[in-house]
């Protein structure tokens, strides 16, 4: 279908398109094909297929917000105020890890965190091939609503997504299109 609206396919070699491969591999690959054939590309939007709750008017905000700030690369997030993580040590005891316990304090008086919800990213290729990453250089981040900052790997994730999407998306005509 992309061809029809004029895309180009770049095939990815078979050593970077396992289930172990990394989009960077990927990215990089497709950066290499395009300079043999002299096509510049000023900025990347990599996009996870794997997070598709999203609207077409997410990118070009960010894309917008990208070239207005000077950002070298982007990450699609969601602001969390009332998230408080714990981990395990290798002895089996659990510990909080982004805050203190102790000192827990109200939700209203913590400082706000960024969950990197992996939607897209945008980026300078010249940040990629320096840091073999999609973020480095200056990072910014393009704040989305917590409802499109779920992703599907199981079938109880595409079930959970597919109703964020029936709600949001097409129910309220959200689409973006």
């Amino acid at each position: 279908m992309a061809k029809q609206f004029g895309a180009g396919i770049i095939r990815r070699p078979d050593e970077i398109s396992n289930d172990s491969a990394s989009s960077e591999a990927a990215w990089l690959h497709a950066s290499s094909v395009l300079e043999k054939q002299d096509i510049s590309v000023d900025v990347v939007l990599g996009i996870q297929a794997t997070s598709p709750i999203r609207n077409t008017y997410d990118f070009d905000e960010a894309l917008k917000y990208f070239e207005l700030n000077h950002y070298d690369s982007l990450f699609s997030c969601t602001e969390l105020n009332d998230f408080l993580f714990w981990k395990q040590d290798k002895e089996g005891n659990y510990y909080s890890c982004n805050y203190d316990y102790k000192l827990r304090g109200r939700r209203q008086g913590r400082d706000s965190q960024y969950l990197e919800n992996g939607s897209f990213y945008l980026f300078k290729p010249e940040i990629l091939k320096k840091h073999n990453n999609r973020l480095g250089g200056v990072i910014g981040v393009y704040e989305m609503d917590f409802w499109k900052s779920f992703q599907i790997d199981d079938l109880e994730e595409f079930h959970f997504c597919e109703i964020l999407m029936r709600h949001y998306i097409l129910e309220k005509g959200n689409t973006g299109f």
